[in-house]
Parts: C-alpha cells; structure tokens; sequence
C-alpha cells in the first residue's frame, strides 16, 4: 500500500466521518432563529443567519423593537463567529460565543475601531435543544471539494497567482515574486477580529515564496470551506 493511496484514504474517512455529539453550530442556526434574553428583563436580541453571510437582529425592549442587517462570517466549531451591523443609526461590531449545552451566550460588543465597548452574559431562548444538527460541520459538496482538494496537492506545485480574500478584501496570492498578478475583483466576508499572530518580518522562511523581502500574517479565506485563518503573506 503505498503512501498517496494511505494519504487519500485517510483524507476520505476525514471528510465523511462526523462526531456524533458535536453541535453543527452553523447548520442549526441557518435553519432556526437565535433568541438571547438578557437574564429576567424583557430585553431581547433575534438573530436569524442565511448561508450566504448575511441577516437579520431583531432588538425588542420595552415594547419597541429596531431592526438591523447583519453580516457574518459563519460560526466555528465551539460557537462563535463575529457578527457586523450596518445600519442607518447604527454601526456596531459584535462577537458571539454560544454555549448550546449550558443554553449561555457571552456577547462581547467593540466599537468601529475595534476596541471592546461591553460584555454581557446572555440566556438563550431559542433554539430548542431538539432543533440542534449534530455531525459533521461539512456537507457532501464540502467534503468532496476538500478531498479534491487533497488530491491536487499531491501533484507537483504550480506557479501563479490566485485571487482570494484576505483580510476582507479581494487579493491576488502568487508563488513567486515574479509572477503576474490576474484580474482580481468581488466581495469578501469580513474577517473575524483576533489578535494577529507574530512571525519574523524577514522573507527566506521555508515555505515563504521565492524572493519575498518582507513578511506578515493575514487572515487568508479557505476556497473551499470559506473559513478565515492565518497565513504568512509576502511581498
């Protein structure tokens, strides 16, 4: 049995092989609104999120109620996920840690700058436990896709550029500094507000492309499941 053969096996259990326990946050929120209600008030935030990034906070106090679009850019496996509001009277950036199994939220509110405004601990209302998707956070497509994508890196490396989001904006990432940048153009999700972290600024690191000067890390969008991570990035 040869090593590519044990490297695509391994990719393929991966990709179809889900853990039974583990709450789909992303998938149990598409498909049911989220209602946090803070402690006893009447104070309450409903939050509805499309598969394509963007909805919907409905804010109810004191009988009135304020409607928002939101932006997103999708929950990670233990629950969170920051959330953009854009609004005529309002801008606010929001970052939400759920906790299913003990029904909490930890709300942390920054201002447009990026420093924290407020945190609050907030009871969820909604989903009912017996509306959780459990499994895989990957559908079919995604799995496929990631095995795919397996199997292309098995292949020699390839020259060129490819345009991606980083750090929010539409960018060209090319293998060399030589190499001709393509037309590059379209709307990114933003990208979620962590600290960025620390390399040497020097380019020659190995993986670092051919005749990179200097270095930083940015949140890098994965083609495939369109999760934000950080990548060292050169010029």
């Amino acid at each position: 049995m040869n090593k590519r053969f044990l490297i695509i096996l391994v990719m393929v259990f991966w990709c179809n092989v889900g853990v039974a326990d583990s709450i789909n946050y992303n998938e149990t929120l598409i498909r049911n609104s989220l209602i946090l209600q803070y402690k006893s008030s009447d104070e309450k935030f409903k939050f509805t999120f499309n598969s394509n990034g963007t909805g919907l906070m409905v804010m109810e106090s004191d009988g009135k109620s304020q409607k928002l679009p939101t932006r997103y850019n999708g929950f990670n496996k233990n629950g969170r996920t920051t959330v953009r509001f854009d609004g005529k009277t309002a801008f606010m950036i929001v970052e939400l840690d759920l906790d299913f199994y003990s029904r909490t939220a930890v709300v942390h509110m920054y201002t447009s700058d990026g420093k924290i405004d407020e945190e609050d601990v907030f009871d969820i209302i909604n989903p009912k436990k017996n509306q959780y998707v459990r499994g895989n956070t990957l559908t079919n497509q995604q799995s496929q896709a990631l095995i795919n994508q397996g199997l292309k890196m098995l292949q020699p490396p390839k020259t060129g550029c490819k345009c991606v989001c980083v750090n929010g904006r539409k960018q060209n990432l090319c293998a060399t500094t030589t190499d001709i940048p393509q037309l590059c153009t379209g709307i990114c999700p933003f990208a979620p507000l962590e600290l960025k972290p620390i390399t040497p600024p020097l380019g020659g690191l190995p993986g670092d492309p051919a005749g990179a000067m200097y270095c930083t890390m940015k949140q890098v969008q994965n083609s495939v499941t369109k999760i934000y991570s950080w990548q060292r990035v050169c010029r």
